[in-house]
Parts: structure tokens; C-alpha cells; sequence
């Protein structure tokens, strides 16, 4: 009789080999230190105050929509941290006003779509019925708002926020992407908006990457600024992200040494080390330089699980990973 175990044919010993290529960093961020000195700090310090008074200043302004497009923009920059108790009151009392007090003045596309995704984020409950006005009788929205690009945009944006069963939301993300792609084709985006309405649709602001989007509307914002208010902003944005970029380079030096240093037998070439792609992954959950402990302790932690996870994927025989397996479980069983 002719054997088809996988024993016999040697499935159970197999060992796969499979080798990844070096990290293309190496050691550019050990000889690489980024400091930043104690004028660019003062300076820092000195713009964060006066942005500070811009936000403040608007607290108690009874139009709505300027409130709206400066905490949009505070985020889009990536500043808005620096505000979080400033933004927080303001949506508070725009959420009190607008919307449960019923003193709805959102009449326009652009004012309820910003309100509606603003309060969403911070896990403020608002209704999608907000964006029925905007619908004719077949619950299709008017034709009438094609010509609105920055406040379709600002549709698209919001209806990312939805949640299961919110139809309209549905119907909104669709209208917005059809007449978005149909303002970039026949040539009818505005200008200003054109780089802007590119980059939503490849990637939605509620899907990416808080620094690239930071990074990418600072070039866009600094295009399009036209008044002092405005420059105050850019500058302020500029000089953080160079702030924080740098904080993230040291870390990441950091956690290369400490990488370095604890492999004082080289590693086999189907183990990966990936310090600044798993760094990475620590950003897309907090960015910001007080969590500069965290970020750290995170990437540790993915470095120290990563050997066992490409030992198991792609070195161990069936044998061996049924024995790992084994043991594994009883360990979690004590």
C-alpha cells in the first residue's frame, strides 16, 4: 500500500525559506539627531498663543460658519491639539444652539456639512436629517448644489461619519463623488479647490494618515492664505510639524539603538526589522509629543512579538509549530 500521509511525504519536516531584505534605513536615524534649540521654542510658544487668541476670539461670534472653517482648518493643519479645551467649548455651544435648541441658521451646504462631521468626531450625536433641506421630494439631492464645490466637498467628507442604516448618508457620499469627479473632468473645480478635491477623493480625511494630511494642507494652505489671520495659522502649523517631525526622528534613533543593541547575534534573515514602518503604525494612533512614551513602548512591543510571528510564518516545520502551539496554549492555561 502506498502512503499519503503527510508524514511520509515529508510535509511535517519542511522548512520553508523565506528572507527579507534588510531595513532600507540602517543606522540614518542613530547618526542623524534632530534638536531643536530655544528660539525655535520661544517662537513656537509665542504663535501658539496667538492662534490661541484667534480661536478664543471667535468663541463668542454669532455666526456660525467662521467657527466651523477655523476648527476645520485647525485640524487639517494638524494644530488642533494645542486646542482641544478651546474646540471642545465651542462645539459644545454650537451643538447647544444649532442643534438642540433647534436655532438652526444652517442653511447652506458647506455650514451643515462642517457641523455635522465636526461634532461627529469629537462623539457628538447629531442627526443626518440635518442634510434633508438639501433634498428635493425624491429624497435626491437638488441639482441646485452642483455648482457648491466647497460645500460638496465638505458633503463628501461628512458622510464618511455615517453610520449603518443612515441612508442619506449613503446617497450623499454618492452625489458628492459623482459631481466632485464631474467638476475635475469638464473643468469647473475652482482653482483652489482643485488639489484639495484630488486628494479627498483618492483618500478621505476621515481615512488618512493624520501626519501626511497635515503635511499635504500645509502646502495647499499656503497657497490658497490671503489675510493675516491666516498666515498666523500657516506659520504656527509649519513650525509644529517641524517640532514634532523631529521629536519622531529621535524616537525612532531611540528605538534603532535599543533594536541594535539587543541583537548581538545578527538576526536570522527571515526575521524582519521594520523600526520605522512599525513606528509608523504607532502614529496612525497618537502623533501628538505627549504620547512620546507610548509610541516607543508600542513599537517595542510589535519588535519583540515579530520574531515569533516570522518563526512561526516562515522558518518552523509543521512539527515544530504544532510542539510551539502545544506549549503556547498550556502556558496560557496556568
Amino acid at each position: 500500500m502506498v502512503q499519503t500521509s503527510t508524514e511520509s511525504l515529508g510535509v511535517e519536516n519542511t522548512r520553508r525559506s523565506t528572507d527579507f531584505t534588510p531595513s532600507i534605513w540602517a543606522d540614518c536615524f542613530i547618526s542623524n539627531q534632530q534638536v531643536i534649540n530655544a528660539v525655535t521654542q520661544h517662537e513656537h510658544e509665542k504663535l501658539k498663543e496667538e492662534v490661541r487668541r484667534i480661536v478664543v476670539g471667535l468663541h463668542d461670534s454669532p455666526s456660525l460658519q467662521p467657527k466651523l472653517i477655523l476648527i476645520d482648518t485647525l485640524q487639517c493643519l494638524g494644530i488642533f491639539y494645542h486646542f482641544e479645551t478651546e474646540i471642545e467649548d465651542i462645539l459644545q455651544s454650537v451643538h447647544q444652539h444649532h442643534v438642540y435648541d433647534g436655532d438652526d441658521n444652517c442653511n447652506d451646504l458647506l455650514s451643515a456639512a462642517l457641523l455635522f462631521r465636526l461634532l461627529r468626531q469629537e462623539r457628538i450625536y447629531i442627526s443626518p436629517d440635518i442634510f434633508k433641506k438639501f433634498q428635493d421630494d425624491k429624497r435626491h439631492f437638488k441639482e441646485s448644489l452642483i455648482h457648491d464645490i466647497r460645500g460638496i466637498l465638505a458633503l463628501y467628507e461628512a458622510s464618511f461619519l455615517g453610520m449603518h442604516g443612515e441612508l442619506i448618508l449613503d446617497e450623499a457620499q454618492a452625489f458628492a463623488i459623482t459631481h466632485l469627479k464631474s467638476s475635475i473632468a469638464m473643468g469647473t473645480c475652482p482653482p483652489e479647490l482643485l488639489e484639495q478635491v484630488i486628494h479627498a477623493l483618492d483618500v478621505p480625511f476621515h481615512w488618512n494618515f493624520a501626519r501626511l494630511e497635515a503635511r499635504h494642507y500645509i502646502l495647499v494652505y499656503k497657497q490658497n492664505m490671503s489675510n493675516a489671520h491666516e498666515e498666523a495659522l500657516l506659520k504656527f502649523a509649519a513650525l509644529d510639524f517641524n517640532i514634532v517631525q523631529a521629536l519622531h526622528h529621535n524616537e525612532i534613533s531611540q528605538i534603532t539603538r535599543w533594536w541594535k543593541e539587543l541583537n548581538t547575534i545578527k538576526m536570522p534573515r527571515f526575521i524582519r526589522s521594520r523600526v520605522v514602518e512599525y513606528f509608523f503604525m504607532a502614529l496612525m494612533v497618537y502623533f501628538q509629543p505627549d504620547y512620546s512614551e507610548a509610541r516607543i513602548l508600542a513599537v517595542k512591543l510589535i519588535h519583540l512579538i515579530t520574531p515569533i510571528d516570522d518563526a512561526h510564518d516562515n522558518y518552523g516545520t509543521m512539527k515544530e509549530l504544532e510542539l510551539f502551539m502545544d506549549a503556547l496554549e498550556r502556558s496560557l492555561l496556568l
